[in-house]
Order: structure tokens, then sequence, then C-alpha cells
């Protein structure tokens, strides 16, 4: 049997009419999405909560006359109307706990060219006009299916077109809206040296997404001016510009086509999300008047969990021709794909597996309907996984059973519930007290959750 509880930043044991902690002191009391953890009083048979003032087993251990091996305790969590109540749990049985802190997946990126320490394009000597660059692209988005999904991406060249006029090609034709882009590609260079400070009084720049116009206001101690180069540091995770030095890894480079009277014109359109830099963000903004030595494209991918692959064709991809021969662009994986830990995906997935096994979804002519979600899509979870044998008959101790935990992301101090939750879940299973169970990778550490 598989159980989830997912619960709400709240004080552990708030109830339904209070929300302080411990107000609810047998489970039908508790708020929804409160948790509380109960054991089962040998003289009455009814659960007695262990209480955030006092979190420790003495009392459970007095009032079961048991050693804490053998003392069946049971977790519920309220809902709107009612409880839910898991099964007495003693810890003799259990056999882990593992516990996941949140975590951001990560995306997946592909370096065609300059990868931030080597590589290149490897075009021919000269570029025509009419010549080609392409990038293909495979994805396969997890959840969906398992048949690739793919598109080229194709850059007409113009004559002696620059590897770094290449790059930009290729980047705009990937980022372009309307044919549904399956990754987002930026053109990566080495760290470009500041010629001199750009930052001014009331100095802020704009960027607006999908638009190569990037204005600015303020005084500038240097103005930035046409053929100027402009390396901005990117978070990969939020596609936006942060305010430190850029690296080979975040740096993405543009160049100044035309700056007037504020107005900044670039060789291709921004694909970071909207934003004005004010003063103190310039940091991540760098202003250089040589053009950049190595030259490549990254290519990443649109979210965690969508997986990616490329390929190149055209001019940075084969010879083309016997007397002028290229071997191609030299293509590297730089981050691999991670899903991460306790997102809104992998939290549904797992709810909607619970869901089934449990009988709880919809059927096709929607007369019994699915089951409601209790995933708040906007936030991440620290999840806690607790496993344990039980059963009865011939298979008795036999039975596998797993209950599932989620908080909210967050920093939450006090009697918050998963400081209270995490305290007492090692003294019910007795980490670094006994050798009945061991918690692993333990989220909380001193009774304080951090972000």
């Amino acid at each position: 049997m598989r159980e989830l509880l997912v619960t709400k930043p709240l004080e552990y044991a708030a109830s339904k009419t209070s929300s302080a902690a411990d107000a609810a002191t047998s489970p039908e009391m508790l708020a929804e999405g409160a948790i509380g953890i109960y054991y089962i009083t040998k003289s009455t048979g009814a659960p007695t909560l262990i209480p955030a003032g006092t979190p420790t087993l003495a009392a459970a251990i007095s009032a079961t006359g048991l050693p804490v091996s053998k003392i069946q305790f049971i977790f519920a969590l309220g809902t709107a109307t009612s409880v839910e109540i898991t099964e007495g749990v003693s810890s003799e049985f259990i056999q882990s706990v593992i516990a996941k802190e949140y975590a951001l997946g990560v995306k997946q990126t592909w370096y065609i060219g300059f990868n931030g320490t080597t590589g290149d394009f490897n075009t021919p000597s000269t570029i025509n006009n009419y010549d080609e660059a392409g990038i293909e692209i495979f994805a396969r988005r997890l959840g969906t299916n398992v048949q690739d999904d793919f598109a080229i991406y194709n850059a007409s060249l113009a004559l002696n077109d620059t590897k770094f006029n290449i790059a930009s090609k290729l980047c705009d034709a990937v980022n372009i809206v309307v044919l549904n882009p399956k990754a987002l590609a930026e053109v990566n260079t080495e760290v470009l040296t500041a010629d001199d400070a750009i930052a001014g009084a009331s100095t802020t720049i704009t960027f607006v997404k999908n638009s190569n116009v990037v204005t600015t206001s303020g005084t500038f101690s240097q103005a930035i001016t046409t053929g100027d180069y402009l390396q901005v540091s990117m978070v990969a995770a939020t596609n936006l510009i942060q305010a430190v030095t850029p690296t080979v890894i975040t740096g993405v480079t543009y160049k100044v086509l035309d700056s007037t009277a504020g107005v900044v014109t670039l060789d291709r359109a921004y694909s970071g999300e909207s934003q004005v830099l004010p003063i103190a963000s310039i940091a991540g903004l760098v202003r250089s008047t040589v053009a950049p030595v190595s030259v490549g494209v990254r290519v990443t991918s649109l979210d965690a969990l969508t997986a990616i692959d490329v390929s190149t064709y055209g001019v940075i991809s084969i010879n083309r021709t016997n007397t002028n021969p290229t071997q191609g662009a030299t293509r590297t994986l730089g981050v691999a794909q991670s899903l991460g830990s306790g997102t809104t995906f992998l939290m549904q997935k797992l709810e909607s597996q619970l869901f089934i096994e449990a009988g709880n979804y919809q059927t096709l002519d929607a007369t019994i309907p699915k089951a409601v979600s209790k995933i708040n899509t906007s936030a991440g979870y620290d999840t806690y996984q607790l496993k344990y044998k039980k059963g009865t008959g011939l298979d008795g101790r036999n039975i596998e059973n797993d209950i599932y935990f989620a908080f909210e992301d967050g920093t939450y101090t006090g009697t918050k519930a998963q400081v209270i939750f995490d305290t007492l879940i090692k003294l019910i299973t007795g980490v670094n007290q006994t050798t009945v169970a061991q918690v692993t990778n333990s989220v909380r550490g001193g009774g304080t959750a951090a972000s």
C-alpha cells in the first residue's frame, strides 16, 4: 500500500478552529493540510498527540508501557471536513525514511562550436552568398510519448559572414517564436574584457523578450556605441540576467548594430525574459569594443522535462567542396538533464499514480470524477518516504508499504509542521540513537528548515 500526505505550511497539529500548534489534540480536529503524529494509548486505545511543545517520546513510552520500537504511531492529515489517517506503524518494522529537499530541475545544454573551453565551428575559409548553416534539434518531453520530436532550423548566410554572424543567425532561426522552438539558442563566446564602466547615476537598461531593441535611460559614464559587443550573464533556470560578471557558462554575447539617442539595436532578438536592469544589476552586463575570438552556440532545452540532442548541417557540418574541406562544428554536451526533486511535475506524477492504485481515476464517460489534486502548483516540495513492512496471516510482516509526506519548500522555524515532523521522525526511527532504523539524506537539521 502506498499513501501520500500533502501538507500545507501550517503550525504542527493546527486545528480547524485554531491555527496554534498542538490545537488538534485528536486527529479529526486537524485543519485542512495540517499534520499531526499520534500514538495509541494502551488504556483507551485512543490516539494521543505527540505535542510540539515537548517533541519527545517520553510521554508515549509512559502512556503505552512499551519501548519506542513497539509503540504504534499514526500519521494524520486534516482535510476540509475530515481527516486522513494511516494505519499504526511501529518503528521496529520501519525499513527506511528517505528525505529529499526540493530542487529545481536542470535544463539540458549542448554546445556547438566553442564550449567555454575549446571547440570551433570549423567553417570553410570563405563563406559565400546563400551558403547554409543549420541546427537540427531532437526533443523528447517526459510524460508525453517515447517518439522524438525534431525540427530543423536553417540560416542563410552572406558573403564573408564571420563566425559571430553565423552564430547570431543560427540563434535567430532557433528562437523564432512562430516556429514553436524546441530549445533556446544563444551566442557563446569567451569572457569579454570590459573596456570601461558603463553604469552611471540613475542608469537603467531595458531588455524586451523577442525584440532586438534595447532602451537605456539615465547617465552613462561611457556610452554604448555602434560596433560594441555586450555580454550578459543569464540564469538558465529563469532566463533572466543576473547581477554578476558573466562567465563562459552563463555569458551570452550580442553585437550592437546601432546606438542612437538611448536606443540600442542588437544583432538579434533578445531571448530572455523581459527585464529592466537598474544600476545595481548592471554588473551583469559587460561592454567591449573588441570582437570575441572564440564563438559557439549554446542550445538549452526549454525546460527540465525536455531532453534534447542536436546535430548540424551546412557549412558547420559537411565538406562544401573537395578543395575546401571542413570537418564540421564540434559538438559538446554541456549540462545533462535533471528532473530535480519535489517539482510540480514529479509531485503530480506521484499523486496520479497513487490515485490510480487506489481506484481514484476518471472513467472515459466521466461518470466517476477524478480525485482532486492537493498539489500546490506554485510551490516546490520537500518530501519524505517512509517504508515499512507489515501484514497479517501468511504474509505477516512481509507486505511492503510506503507513506510519502510532502511539505511546501520554505524557511520554517519554531513549531511549523515540517520542523516538528523532522524532529519526531528522527526520534521514532532512532536515527543517531539506536540501530532500529536509519534516516538517510535528511532534509532538515537543527530544527530549522531552509529553502
